[in-house]
């Protein structure tokens, strides 16, 4: 009688030491995995949060589509509609939700406002996601929420040094860099591609930022002057000019409706210009034309020399024969084209072609901004 009433006693203390060995393998196994998830999401909510901050000077709502769109890249797609409180108690297991705050709701950003042109130049993005469990549902744990939180400003990027900026993904003309017998040499600036096209084009190569989907692993970058506004100026026709020399005043020219095309031998100069295309037009230059010609140094578009409406896609062509193109080259969702030899200040384009010649870059810093600086966000939390 005594050997089975030990027996039963050393049952019941094997089941109690089996029951507690699942459970510290729950928490090894399960631990481990959630670990792990909140990586990823720290990733997703790192992507959302810079993308943001980059995309604040946009209209009402836009740091909030660059933080849920950065999110869904990095495969987090929220389902909450911006609301991360419908991750908690009772959510299914697969449920994300990415919530994205400008100003923050929490922690040593809270509420701090006042970054023109935004209200707030710091953006919060949080990444929740219900994960299942496995060994800990033993012990009657059947999920949990796991959340990441970043906050990215754009304060401290400042004026940046860049040189190139190419947004699309992607190979050209949908993004990135690409061309033949051509060179885009940067001594002493930057050079971003989101296509992860660069290849033997680039000497001194100083930063390469990738898509998300490869290249050095950083997110995509977005538009750095997002925050440009459509200018007022004098109205120039649709017009070609295919001989002898143009002398552009200073000042800024809205080009609307069809292109300035520029060919033939003829040579265009001017200082303290910036042309604007809009209503499907742009700029085509070929032949052995030439461009002289230098952004202002003051006002609301200091260092814009070109800029083409955000809404127009129509491809802007730059050849022609020793061009010097002193300021920014603005067409952030149009694929430009250069050919031949030309000196250029800083480019953001939607892809890049370059079909021969040396292209010198002088990037942003060489150029004479005033309030126009390169928006660069940074993770601050």
């Amino acid at each position: 009688m005594r050997r089975n009433s030990e027996a039963g006693q050393a049952l019941a203390v094997t089941i109690v030491v089996m029951v507690a060995l699942i459970g510290f393998a729950g928490l090894g196994v399960d631990m481990g995995m959630l670990r792990y998830e909140k990586r990823l999401q720290q990733s997703a909510a790192d992507a959302a949060a810079i993308a943001g901050a980059n995309d604040v000077a946009f209209p009402s709502g836009g740091a909030i589509e660059a933080g849920q769109n950065a999110s869904a890249a990095n495969s987090y797609t929220d389902t909450s509609g911006n609301d991360v409180s419908k991750c908690g108690p009772g959510a299914a297991v697969g449920t994300v939700c990415v919530q994205i705050d400008n100003p923050p709701l929490d922690g040593p950003h809270d509420g701090v406002t006042g970054c023109s042109p935004a209200v707030s130049c710091y953006v919060e993005a949080r990444v929740a996601a219900v994960q299942p469990t496995y060994f800990m549902r033993i012990l009657g744990v059947m999920q949990e929420t796991v959340t990441a939180r970043a906050v990215a400003t754009n304060v401290s990027g400042g004026p940046n040094n860049g040189c190139v900026y190419a947004l699309g993904s992607g190979s050209p003309p949908a993004g990135g860099i690409q061309g033949s017998g051509a060179t885009l040499n940067n001594p002493n600036c930057t050079i971003i591609d989101n296509g992860d096209f660069l290849g033997g084009l680039v000497t001194n190569l100083a930063l390469f930022g990738a898509s998300g989907s490869g290249g050095n692993g950083t997110p995509a970058t977005s538009d750095p002057l997002s925050y440009l506004t459509a200018p007022v100026g004098t109205i120039y026709p649709p017009t070609t000019l295919n001989s002898g020399t143009t002398n552009f005043a200073p000042g800024v020219y809205v080009i609307s409706g069809g292109n300035l095309t520029i060919g033939g031998n003829a040579t265009v100069t001017g200082t303290g210009v910036t042309f604007y295309f809009t209503n499907g037009a742009t700029i085509s230059v070929s032949g052995s034309a030439s461009l002289q010609l230098t952004a202002p140094t003051t006002g609301p578009y200091a260092g814009i020399l070109f800029f083409q409406d955000p809404n127009d896609t129509n491809p802007p062509l730059l050849g022609g024969v020793g061009n010097v193109l002193s300021g920014i080259l603005y067409f952030p969702k149009a694929p430009l084209t250069l050919s031949g030899g030309s000196s250029v200040g800083a480019i953001v384009t939607q892809s890049l072609t370059l079909t021969g010649g040396q292209i010198n870059l002088q990037g942003f810093a060489g150029l004479s901004l005033g309030a126009n600086g390169v928006k660069v966000a940074t993770l601050v939390e």
